[in-house]
């Protein structure tokens, strides 16, 4: 029985094919990330919206400092899911520059 001889770059390919597929795992993941931001956006309109009222008419009458306070709270979640976002497109960023640099030296 005859065996035949393995490319010596085969370790090279399975390489490549894994950052590649590392890197589809990632975007997978960030979409989800996504998805799940957007959904909390969506909980803050919600809130807003149920604090206005319809015709934004305040039904519960809140006086000026709810209503400051209010704002503050929902500016503090999205300013954190503005830096979830800000940080999930550094990561893609920096993981499609690593991924092109494997490919590249590679082939």
């Amino acid at each position: 029985m005859k065996f035949e001889s393995i490319p010596e770059n085969l370790l090279d390919e399975i390489q490549k094919y894994a950052s590649i597929d590392a890197f589809r795992e990632l975007v997978k993941a960030v979409a989800l990330e996504e998805a799940a931001i957007a959904r909390f956006i969506q909980a803050e309109a919600n809130k807003i919206e149920a604090f206005t009222g319809k015709g934004n008419l305040f039904p519960t009458s809140p006086t000026n400092q709810q209503i400051t306070d209010f704002q503050n709270a929902v500016g503090r979640v999205l300013e954190a899911l503005n830096e979830k976002q800000k940080l999930l497109i550094r990561m893609m960023e920096l993981s499609r520059r690593l991924t092109t640099r494997d490919v590249d030296q590679d082939g």
